[in-house]
C-alpha cells in the first residue's frame, strides 16, 4: 500500500523551473536585449476557444516595412527569438507568438496564425521558422503561397514517416509517466543531446531550462510533426524565396531528413552551419542574424 500511495503521489509532485533572466545576469548586453523583448506587452486573442498570447512590434518611421513570422521549434516559445525579435523590430513589422499546448494539428496551427495576421491587418509575410516552426512554415508555404513572400526552413525536416516510427513508442511511454519524470526526460535530452553539440552554451541551456513545458504539451506538438502534408510544387510555390539553414552536427535532424528536404526544395538557397547544432539561432545569433538580413533584403 505504502508503495501504490508514493508512486501516486510522484505524478504530483510539482516541476521547478529555472530563471532565465537569474542564468544571465552576468551578461548585460544578453540581459538588455532579453528584457527589452520581455518586457514588450504581449497581444491576446481567441481562436476556437483557445487563447492565443502573441509579440508583435513595428518600427517607427520606416514606411512599408516587411513583416517577419518567426514560428518557434517544439520546445519554444515566442522569446527564444529574442535575439532576432530585438535585431530585427529596428526595419520590420516582427510577429512572434507561442502555440497553446491543446493545439494538436497543422490545421489548428494555421487558424491561429491567419486570425493573428488578420487581426493585425498583415497579408502578406516572410516566415522563419525553426524545427516544428520550420515544418508549420513549409505547410504553410505549400498551402497559402499567396500570402508568402518568403520563407525560411531553418533546422528541420521535410513531411515523413520515419520521425513516427522512430519514436511512436516513445511516445506511448511518455504518456504514462509523471510530469515529474517526464520534466527529467526532458533535462536529460538537453545535457546529453542538445548541448555537446550546440558549444555547451551556458545561454541556451538556461532558457531551455526556463521553458515551463509540459507534457501534454510535448505529446501535442509531436502530433504536428508527425502529421504528413503533401508537397505542393506548382509555380506559384516554387518561385517563394527560400532559404535552407541546417547544421551538419544538428542532433535532432538526421542526415537523411536534411537531404530530402534539399531534394524537395531544390530552387531553395542552403546555407549550413558546420558545429552549431540544432539552435544555431541562439548561440550563434550575431551570424544568423547576418544570414536572415541577406536573405531578407533580396525579397522584393
Amino acid at each position: 500500500m505504502v508503495v501504490i500511495i508514493s508512486i501516486f503521489l510522484v505524478y504530483f509532485v510539482p516541476v521547478k523551473y529555472k530563471n532565465f533572466v537569474e542564468e544571465i545576469q552576468s551578461n548585460k548586453e544578453m540581459l538588455e536585449q532579453y528584457e527589452v523583448v520581455k518586457n514588450h506587452p504581449l497581444k491576446k486573442i481567441s481562436v476556437n476557444g483557445l487563447e492565443w498570447y502573441y509579440y508583435i512590434k513595428r518600427p517607427e518611421n520606416v514606411k512599408k516595412p516587411k513583416t517577419i513570422l518567426f514560428l518557434h521549434g517544439m520546445t519554444g516559445s515566442y522569446d527564444i527569438w529574442w535575439q532576432q525579435l530585438y535585431e530585427f523590430q529596428k526595419n520590420y513589422i516582427v510577429v512572434s507568438y507561442t502555440l497553446p499546448q491543446e493545439v494538436d494539428s497543422l490545421k489548428k496551427v494555421e487558424e491561429g496564425i491567419f486570425t493573428i495576421l488578420e487581426q493585425e491587418q498583415l497579408e502578406q509575410i516572410i516566415l522563419v521558422g525553426t524545427s516544428m516552426g520550420g515544418y508549420i512554415a513549409q505547410y504553410l508555404t505549400n498551402y497559402y503561397p499567396q500570402k508568402i513572400i518568403g520563407a525560411v526552413f531553418s533546422n528541420t525536416f521535410p513531411p515523413n514517416p520515419i520521425i513516427k516510427k522512430e519514436n511512436d513508442l516513445k511516445s506511448k511511454f511518455l504518456r504514462l509517466i509523471p510530469e515529474i519524470l517526464f520534466y527529467r526526460f526532458f533535462v536529460s535530452n538537453i545535457k546529453n543531446q542538445i548541448l555537446p553539440t550546440s558549444d555547451n552554451s551556458q545561454i541556451l541551456k538556461g532558457f531551455l531550462l526556463s521553458l515551463p513545458i509540459t507534457k501534454k504539451q510535448f505529446l501535442n506538438r509531436y502530433k504536428i510533426i508527425t502529421e504528413e502534408f503533401d508537397i505542393n510544387r506548382e509555380d506559384k510555390v516554387v518561385l517563394i524565396p527560400k532559404l535552407i539553414i541546417e547544421s551538419e552536427n544538428d542532433p535532432l535532424i538526421k542526415p537523411e531528413l536534411r537531404y530530402r528536404l534539399k531534394e524537395i526544395y531544390k530552387e531553395a538557397k542552403v546555407t549550413t552551419f558546420s558545429d552549431k547544432g540544432h539552435f544555431p539561432y541562439v548561440i550563434d545569433a550575431s551570424t544568423y542574424n547576418h544570414i536572415l538580413y541577406d536573405f531578407i533584403n533580396n525579397i522584393n
